[in-house]
Protein backbone atom coordinates (compact mmCIF):
# COMPACT_ATOMS: atom_id res chain seq x y z
CA UNK A 1 0.00 0.00 0.00
CA UNK A 2 1.07 3.58 -0.60
CA UNK A 3 0.48 6.69 -0.87
CA UNK A 4 2.45 10.04 -2.63
CA UNK A 5 1.83 13.77 -2.01
CA UNK A 6 3.09 17.09 -3.58
CA UNK A 7 2.33 19.62 -0.93
CA UNK A 8 2.61 23.29 -1.75
CA UNK A 9 2.11 26.74 0.22
CA UNK A 10 1.15 29.68 -1.59
CA UNK A 11 2.19 32.13 1.23
CA UNK A 12 5.32 30.36 2.54
CA UNK A 13 6.88 28.60 -0.09
CA UNK A 14 10.10 27.02 1.93
CA UNK A 15 7.34 24.82 3.18
CA UNK A 16 6.65 22.88 0.04
CA UNK A 17 7.56 19.29 0.21
CA UNK A 18 7.24 16.31 -1.17
CA UNK A 19 5.51 13.41 1.90
CA UNK A 20 4.15 9.71 1.37
CA UNK A 21 3.29 6.27 3.30
CA UNK A 22 4.64 3.50 2.36
CA UNK A 23 3.55 -0.12 3.44
CA UNK A 24 4.09 -3.76 2.66
CA UNK A 25 3.47 -6.91 4.58
CA UNK A 26 4.49 -10.96 4.09
CA UNK A 27 1.85 -13.47 5.75
CA UNK A 28 3.28 -17.19 5.87
CA UNK A 29 2.36 -20.42 6.70
CA UNK A 30 3.32 -23.99 6.76
CA UNK A 31 1.35 -27.36 6.47
CA UNK A 32 1.91 -27.54 10.52
CA UNK A 33 0.39 -24.86 13.00
CA UNK A 34 3.01 -22.31 12.28
CA UNK A 35 2.46 -19.12 10.76
CA UNK A 36 4.00 -15.57 10.86
CA UNK A 37 4.45 -12.01 9.37
CA UNK A 38 6.57 -9.99 7.96
CA UNK A 39 6.14 -6.47 7.23
CA UNK A 40 7.72 -2.76 6.80
CA UNK A 41 6.30 0.65 6.32
CA UNK A 42 8.07 4.20 5.94
CA UNK A 43 6.56 7.62 6.06
CA UNK A 44 7.65 11.17 5.25
CA UNK A 45 6.24 14.53 6.13
CA UNK A 46 6.08 17.76 7.91
CA UNK A 47 6.36 17.60 11.06
CA UNK A 48 4.32 19.33 13.41
CA UNK A 49 5.86 23.19 14.03
CA UNK A 50 4.41 23.20 17.44
CA UNK A 51 5.48 20.18 19.24
CA UNK A 52 5.73 21.39 22.92
CA UNK A 53 7.73 20.13 25.95
CA UNK A 54 10.16 23.19 26.17
CA UNK A 55 10.96 23.34 22.38
CA UNK A 56 9.89 26.75 21.15
CA UNK A 57 7.56 26.89 17.99
CA UNK A 58 10.21 27.23 14.49
CA UNK A 59 8.66 27.87 11.63
CA UNK A 60 11.08 26.58 8.96
CA UNK A 61 10.63 23.36 6.95
CA UNK A 62 11.37 20.25 9.46
CA UNK A 63 11.22 16.87 7.39
CA UNK A 64 10.28 13.70 9.67
CA UNK A 65 10.58 10.16 8.62
CA UNK A 66 9.36 7.19 10.44
CA UNK A 67 10.31 3.68 9.79
CA UNK A 68 9.33 0.60 11.40
CA UNK A 69 10.41 -3.32 10.66
CA UNK A 70 8.45 -6.23 11.99
CA UNK A 71 8.71 -9.97 12.40
CA UNK A 72 6.46 -12.56 13.73
CA UNK A 73 5.71 -15.99 14.55
CA UNK A 74 3.62 -18.31 15.74
CA UNK A 75 2.62 -21.98 17.00
CA UNK A 76 -0.77 -22.97 17.21
CA UNK A 77 -3.50 -20.92 14.80
CA UNK A 78 -6.61 -22.88 14.64
CA UNK A 79 -5.90 -24.15 18.26
CA UNK A 80 -7.20 -23.04 21.62
CA UNK A 81 -3.57 -21.22 22.47
CA UNK A 82 -1.10 -19.83 20.38
CA UNK A 83 2.51 -18.83 21.32
CA UNK A 84 3.59 -16.18 19.31
CA UNK A 85 7.26 -14.51 19.45
CA UNK A 86 8.15 -10.71 17.62
CA UNK A 87 10.95 -8.28 17.04
CA UNK A 88 9.84 -4.79 16.07
CA UNK A 89 12.91 -2.29 14.73
CA UNK A 90 11.20 1.62 14.91
CA UNK A 91 13.67 4.61 13.90
CA UNK A 92 12.67 8.45 13.66
CA UNK A 93 14.42 11.21 11.87
CA UNK A 94 13.92 14.99 12.01
CA UNK A 95 15.53 17.27 9.91
CA UNK A 96 16.05 20.64 11.83
CA UNK A 97 18.24 20.33 14.87
CA UNK A 98 15.86 21.68 16.97
CA UNK A 99 14.27 18.29 17.25
CA UNK A 100 17.13 16.53 17.74
CA UNK A 101 16.01 15.33 21.47
CA UNK A 102 13.03 13.25 19.43
CA UNK A 103 15.14 11.17 17.27
CA UNK A 104 15.58 7.59 18.35
CA UNK A 105 15.99 4.31 16.97
CA UNK A 106 14.98 1.36 18.96
CA UNK A 107 14.52 -2.59 18.80
CA UNK A 108 11.62 -4.70 20.96
CA UNK A 109 11.24 -8.32 21.06
CA UNK A 110 8.16 -9.91 22.38
CA UNK A 111 6.92 -13.76 23.79
CA UNK A 112 3.10 -14.15 24.19
CA UNK A 113 0.95 -16.90 25.16
CA UNK A 114 -2.84 -16.49 23.33
CA UNK A 115 -5.86 -18.73 24.57
CA UNK A 116 -9.21 -18.43 23.06
CA UNK A 117 -11.88 -19.63 25.91
CA UNK A 118 -14.54 -18.96 24.03
CA UNK A 119 -15.49 -17.89 19.99
CA UNK A 120 -15.44 -14.65 20.00
CA UNK A 121 -12.75 -14.00 22.93
CA UNK A 122 -9.07 -14.06 22.32
CA UNK A 123 -6.78 -13.46 26.19
CA UNK A 124 -2.74 -12.64 26.02
CA UNK A 125 -0.15 -12.36 28.64
CA UNK A 126 2.56 -11.17 26.75
CA UNK A 127 6.45 -10.28 28.13
CA UNK A 128 8.58 -7.49 26.08
CA UNK A 129 11.74 -6.18 26.28
CA UNK A 130 12.75 -2.84 24.57
CA UNK A 131 16.23 -1.58 24.12
CA UNK A 132 16.45 2.01 22.29
CA UNK A 133 18.97 5.16 21.92
CA UNK A 134 18.04 8.92 21.20
CA UNK A 135 21.37 9.54 20.16
CA UNK A 136 21.41 13.46 20.02
CA UNK A 137 19.85 14.19 23.56
CA UNK A 138 20.26 18.25 24.73
CA UNK A 139 21.83 18.25 27.92
CA UNK A 140 23.10 22.08 28.16
CA UNK A 141 24.27 24.82 26.45
CA UNK A 142 28.09 26.28 26.10
CA UNK A 143 29.87 29.13 23.91
CA UNK A 144 31.31 28.08 20.75
CA UNK A 145 34.95 30.00 21.37
CA UNK A 146 35.23 30.33 17.70
CA UNK A 147 31.97 32.24 17.49
CA UNK A 148 31.24 33.58 20.51
CA UNK A 149 27.45 32.05 19.99
CA UNK A 150 25.61 29.45 22.31
CA UNK A 151 25.69 25.72 21.00
CA UNK A 152 23.59 23.12 22.31
CA UNK A 153 25.73 20.09 23.60
CA UNK A 154 23.64 16.75 23.15
CA UNK A 155 24.64 13.03 24.66
CA UNK A 156 23.25 10.09 23.73
CA UNK A 157 20.95 8.83 26.13
CA UNK A 158 20.09 4.83 25.68
CA UNK A 159 17.08 3.24 27.59
CA UNK A 160 15.70 0.10 28.10
CA UNK A 161 11.70 -1.05 28.71
CA UNK A 162 10.34 -3.57 30.50
CA UNK A 163 6.16 -4.94 30.10
CA UNK A 164 4.19 -7.02 30.88
CA UNK A 165 0.64 -7.13 29.05
CA UNK A 166 -2.52 -8.52 29.86
CA UNK A 167 -4.59 -8.20 26.33
CA UNK A 168 -8.47 -9.12 25.59
CA UNK A 169 -9.63 -8.75 21.83
CA UNK A 170 -13.62 -9.07 21.80
CA UNK A 171 -15.62 -10.04 19.18
CA UNK A 172 -18.73 -8.06 20.36
CA UNK A 173 -21.14 -9.55 17.88
CA UNK A 174 -22.41 -8.26 14.51
CA UNK A 175 -19.97 -5.81 13.20
CA UNK A 176 -17.70 -4.06 16.32
CA UNK A 177 -14.41 -5.39 18.17
CA UNK A 178 -12.92 -4.27 21.18
CA UNK A 179 -9.51 -4.69 21.75
CA UNK A 180 -7.62 -3.54 25.45
CA UNK A 181 -4.61 -3.81 26.64
CA UNK A 182 -3.37 -3.08 30.61
CA UNK A 183 0.71 -3.45 31.09
CA UNK A 184 3.42 -3.00 34.32
CA UNK A 185 5.59 -0.96 32.37
CA UNK A 186 9.16 0.00 33.29
CA UNK A 187 11.59 2.34 31.32
CA UNK A 188 15.14 3.08 32.29
CA UNK A 189 17.04 5.72 31.16
CA UNK A 190 20.95 6.44 31.10
CA UNK A 191 20.99 10.53 31.39
CA UNK A 192 19.82 11.50 35.22
CA UNK A 193 17.87 14.14 33.91
CA UNK A 194 15.22 12.24 32.44
CA UNK A 195 12.55 11.04 34.14
CA UNK A 196 12.14 7.03 34.55
CA UNK A 197 8.64 5.60 34.45
CA UNK A 198 7.40 2.76 36.60
CA UNK A 199 3.58 2.01 36.52
CA UNK A 200 0.60 1.08 34.49
CA UNK A 201 0.03 1.44 31.08
CA UNK A 202 -2.52 0.61 28.39
CA UNK A 203 -4.54 1.50 25.47
CA UNK A 204 -8.45 0.59 24.40
CA UNK A 205 -9.17 0.30 21.22
CA UNK A 206 -12.75 -0.18 19.61
CA UNK A 207 -13.41 -1.32 15.56
CA UNK A 208 -16.99 -0.91 13.85
CA UNK A 209 -17.40 -2.20 10.51
CA UNK A 210 -21.36 -1.34 9.65
CA UNK A 211 -21.15 -2.44 6.15
CA UNK A 212 -18.43 -3.87 3.92
CA UNK A 213 -16.79 -0.54 2.83
CA UNK A 214 -17.15 1.90 5.74
CA UNK A 215 -15.62 1.30 9.05
CA UNK A 216 -14.54 3.63 12.25
CA UNK A 217 -11.75 3.16 14.61
CA UNK A 218 -11.89 4.78 18.21
CA UNK A 219 -8.31 4.54 20.46
CA UNK A 220 -7.45 5.17 23.52
CA UNK A 221 -4.31 5.06 25.14
CA UNK A 222 -1.84 5.45 28.36
CA UNK A 223 1.87 5.64 27.46
CA UNK A 224 4.91 7.17 26.50
CA UNK A 225 4.79 9.25 23.65
CA UNK A 226 6.57 6.97 21.10
CA UNK A 227 4.87 4.36 22.02
CA UNK A 228 1.25 5.36 21.52
CA UNK A 229 -0.64 5.46 18.36
CA UNK A 230 -0.21 9.10 18.39
CA UNK A 231 2.75 10.45 18.09
CA UNK A 232 3.76 12.91 21.04
CA UNK A 233 7.17 14.82 21.88
CA UNK A 234 8.99 12.79 24.92
CA UNK A 235 9.69 9.81 27.10
CA UNK A 236 7.82 10.88 30.08
CA UNK A 237 3.75 10.37 30.41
Amino acid sequence: DGALQENRYADNKDLNNRSYNLRGALNWQTIGNLSGTLSAKSSRSLADFNIGNGIDPIFKKNIERNDEYQAKARVGVLTRYTFEGGWTHRERKFSAEEYARFVYRQDTGSLGLYATPGANVRLGLVGRHTKGVNPRYPVGIAIDPGTQQPVIVSAANDYTRDDIDFTTNWATGGSSTLNTRISRSKTSNSLSGLRDLSGTTGAVGWNWRPTAKLQFNVQYARDTGQESAIQTARLNR
